[in-house]
């Protein structure tokens, strides 16, 4: 797209709902846009739910908070037993070397 393609005067209805004069009409368009990740909402969406039922929020921080201490013991689980069945491997290993010295 070139300058030539530009129309040389906006749309009328573009210019009365955006309030913008032909002195402030540039051949530019700007865009925004907004990235947010996370396990919790961005906190204007929190806000939206609190608008549309109070107490929401804090009802989506506490399920956040119960989801961590939940996902931390299993994984603490997890590890634990791991660790069990390591050594759990590593005596018998243990085991069958002494057996096999014994057999002829």
């Amino acid at each position: 797209m070139t300058q030539n393609d530009l129309p040389d005067k906006p749309n009328g209805d573009v210019e009365r709902h955006s309030g913008i004069s032909d002195s402030d009409q540039s051949p530019f368009v700007s865009l925004v846009r907004q990235d947010f990740t996370g396990p919790l909402p961005h906190p204007s969406i929190l806000a939206g739910y609190n608008q549309v039922l109070p107490g929401s929020a804090e009802r989506i921080l506490v399920m956040a908070e119960k989801q961590l201490d939940h996902r931390i013991n299993t994984e603490s689980f997890i590890a634990h037993e791991q660790m069990k069945q390591s050594s759990r491997g590593q005596h018998y290993a243990l085991l069958l070397l002494q057996f096999q010295r014994l057999l002829p």
